[in-house]
């Protein structure tokens, strides 16, 4: 296929891609430093052949002039990373709990439910400093806030880290602009100052929200919300469990405006301007000026970004009589996002769309060439054997785009739905019918033809619902990819597959054996792996934050989570990662062991997040506990996840053969409860104390459990204590974990365990083996 040759600009952009995500994993200063070795190498070189002669070199300028502009791309990309990202990130940084004042306007809702919403806010100073870059409003209330209200606030500030918890959810953030995290847990805290739009940008998102809510009452709830997300990019109306059962199909890529959007739309448009004898060059004059206009109307999200100039590299091949090379555009658009907004390279779903779409054409464009070079060599003949044909190239194009962006997959998102390939051939049709249908049921509503096809639109987005619904239930759906292997792996098939798309092949075949090749290894070590430690027992311990403690248990795919903390967003997602990097893919049970104001909002985000096979409730004690439970109920039914409510004191069944105990009492001076928890395998016992254990009613079963446990936990949860108390641990303690030193200090053994018992003191993160 020769994929570089005559194509030179290609080259210069991936160059600078490249240089782009490097930069975003270097620390500031080398960036800086080897950003100005690149330019000095830049400006030696040119120097250098300039004052050369170079007659019957034409050659050789050429390649000497491409490798300047590498020099001089790979410079700009790292200059540009560090004044749009590092420069931000300390400043950022440097707010982290101080007392701020902060003035900013809404610029989107991300999300609510429950007690909780959060938003994008567009900074305007701190503490009268001008800030350049956005933050994340969570506010543990309802606070009915919408785009364009200018507010004053008096948060809390948090790291970005601490403000999502989730690697990934970090990384789009930062790829909107966002590097601080803002907190406001009371009303008073947030002043509205106006509820006028401030600029253009929020006046769209308020118009695309208006629209929506049109959709929405025009579709109803047999849409599911599908029409406003594909063609609008608000996914506010999605069902709760949709995107989840999307995301475990393998298919949320066809949620996201790209380019399969964008073909659809402008193609119907292309068609309709035909029928009316358009001339070709003002077809793509209307049609640019279309694109982008619906560009700017979505608010330039990265996927449609790259898709507009890459729809703007054909229509003005068409203006000046040329024709335009996909790959060439494909480079051009992503260079051009990255250039005009930088922050993008922390944008995850930016480089999976990219990566993905690179596979995709590098495979039709090599499949198209073995496909004329073969011509009427073919046996296979008719209709059948032409569909067929079609169905395996594109089943084979899906396998192409999914290997080209398993290296952003693989340690980022850490798991993948093996029927992706095959879900996104089976529902990708149905889609582009939806993208055709819903503007015209819109235009149509009023007239005979509007109702059938709003029945036909409610049918489509059923079918596709119900199918993402029954391919993401299965287990064994979703692998985990949690390998150190798996990422260097995913690299070399790419680029493998990049060198012999290179080279001149008589057979197109071989460019795939990289990638099959690279599967087959991938699927053996995780095999392995899997194998290996499929009895294997693990419990993680987190502290998320200072007033914040959960527990994960894994076992294989299976993943049990402990919730202990204050209710916080960022305690369940912190604990859902933790899931996905010991290698679960999904969460077979979430136990509850108290109630918290926060807990239903935040509880209701991971359930739309990760699929949780059942949630364990306790019993309410109390009144407010049991509004509580209520709304936590509310939150379960939104999601269709099955609550079971138990008893304190009562044996939950985890895993099969693991027996899980969660006991509390109340002391008076405090309303956090005190919690004994005790997690039984047929082989060993773990034990759970809160730091007040001894000053309750549970200080005779904790002494009994630790002398029967081979691992003891101390944590911060509960009650402060008031004065040191006294220990016992069992003689075949092998582990005592203390959450802090001050908990240490306070919790004196009387008894020490045996010699070689290993005591921890103030590890806020560490993983227990259990024997099985």
């Amino acid at each position: 296929m020769k994929l570089w040759k005559n194509r030179p600009l290609f080259a210069v952009t991936c160059i600078f891609m490249g240089a782009a995500l490097t930069g975003f994993f270097l620390a500031g200063r080398f960036k800086l430093l080897l950003c100005g070795v690149l330019l000095l190498a830049a400006l030696l070189g040119t120097g250098i052949h300039m004052i050369q002669k170079h007659r019957g070199r034409r050659v050789r300028i050429q390649r000497a002039v491409l490798a300047v502009c590498f020099l001089l791309a790979s410079s700009i990309a790292l200059f540009q990373s560090f004044w749009s990202i590092d420069r931000n990130q300390a400043s950022a940084d440097a707010y982290v709990g101080g007392d701020c004042t902060v003035m900013a306007t809404v610029k989107e809702c991300r999300g609510h439910g429950g007690q909780m919403s959060t938003y994008a806010l567009d900074i305007h100073w701190i503490n009268g400093k001008v800030i350049r870059y956005n933050g994340l409003l969570t506010c543990y209330y309802v606070a009915g806030l919408q785009p364009g209200d200018t507010i004053l606030l008096d948060p809390e500030i948090i790291s970005l880290s601490e403000a999502c918890g989730d690697i990934y959810e970090e990384y789009l953030l930062m790829g909107d602009g966002i590097f601080m995290g803002l907190v406001s847990t009371q009303e008073s805290d947030c002043t509205m100052l106006s509820h006028e739009p401030a600029t253009i940008t929020s006046s769209l998102s308020r118009h695309r929200m208006m629209l929506s809510e049109k959709m929405e009452q025009t579709f109803g709830d047999e849409a599911f919300g599908l029409p406003s997300a594909l063609l609008l990019g608000e996914r506010e109306h999605l069902g709760d469990d949709t995107q989840r059962d999307f995301s475990r199909a393998g298919v949320s890529h066809l949620l996201a405006i790209s380019g399969l959007h964008m073909t659809m739309l402008f193609g119907l448009l292309a068609w309709i301007l035909q029928l009316f004898h358009i001339p070709p060059r003002m077809r793509a004059v209307i049609l640019g000026i279309g694109a982008l206009a619906y560009l700017i109307y979505l608010g330039f999200p990265p996927s449609a970004t790259r898709a507009v100039i890459m729809l703007g590299m054909t229509y003005l091949s068409t203006l000046c009589f040329a024709t335009a090379d996909p790959l060439t555009s494909l480079g051009l658009a992503g260079a051009g996002i990255l250039f005009f907004s930088p922050i993008s390279v922390a944008d995850i779903g930016f480089w999976m769309s990219f990566s993905a779409t690179l596979g995709l054409l590098t495979f039709l464009s090599a499949d198209k060439k073995s496909a004329s070079s073969q011509g009427h060599s073919r046996r296979i003949s008719g209709h059948l054997g032409r569909s067929i044909g079609k169905l395996g190239r594109g089943l084979l194009a899906g396998f192409a785009a999914v290997t080209f962006s398993l290296w952003v997959v693989a340690p980022v998102m850490g798991e993948f739905s093996i029927l992706s390939p095959v879900t996104t051939l089976l529902l990708t049709p149905l889609v582009g019918i939806l993208l055709i249908l819903v503007p015209l049921t819109m235009l149509t509503l009023s007239t005979p033809l509007g109702e059938p096809l709003l029945w036909l639109v409610q049918r489509i987005c059923g079918i596709i619902t119900h199918m993402c619904q029954v391919w993401g239930k299965p287990s064994w759906v979703v692998v985990s990819l949690r390998h150190g292997a798996v990422p260097f792996l995913a690299v070399a098939m790419i680029l493998a597959t990049l060198l012999l798309l290179g080279l001149s092949l008589r057979k197109k075949g071989r460019v795939l054996i990289p990638m099959v090749a690279g599967w087959l290894i991938i699927g053996v070590i995780l095999g392995v792996h899997g194998f290996k430690h499929r009895d294997e027992v693990k419990v993680s311990y987190l502290v998320p934050s200072t007033a914040a403690e959960m527990m994960v248990m894994t076992r294989g795919r299976e993943a049990v989570i402990l919730e202990i903390s204050n209710g916080s967003h960022r305690s369940f997602l912190t604990a859902a990662q933790e899931a996905t990097r010991q290698g679960a893919t999904e969460i077979s049970a979430l136990v509850l062991t108290d109630y918290h104001s926060r807990t239903s909002g935040s509880l209701l985000m991971l359930l739309r997040r990760e699929t949780v096979r059942v949630l364990w409730m306790p019993r309410p004690t109390c009144e407010d506990d049991y509004y509580l439970m209520l709304s936590c109920l509310e939150m379960a039914e939104k999601t269709e996840t099955p609550v079971v409510i138990y008893e304190h004191g009562q044996e939950l069944l985890l895993f099969g053969d693991m027996r899980l105990t969660v006991t509390r009492d109340m002391l008076e001076r405090s309303v956090q409860p005190v919690l004994l928890m005790t997690l039984k395998t047929p082989a060993e016992q773990l034990t759970f104390c809160g730091r007040s254990i001894f000053e309750s009613r549970l200080a005779l079963p904790a002494m009994v459990a630790m002398e029967e446990s081979d691992t003891v936990i101390f944590s911060n949860k509960g009650p402060v204590m008031k004065a040191p108390m006294g220990c016992i641990f069992g003689l075949e303690t092998d582990a005592v974990y203390f959450a802090d030193r001050k908990v240490a200090g306070q919790l004196l053994p009387e008894c020490y365990p045996r010699e070689g018992t290993l005591i921890t003191v103030g590890q806020g993160r560490f993983s227990i083996p259990l024997k099985p």
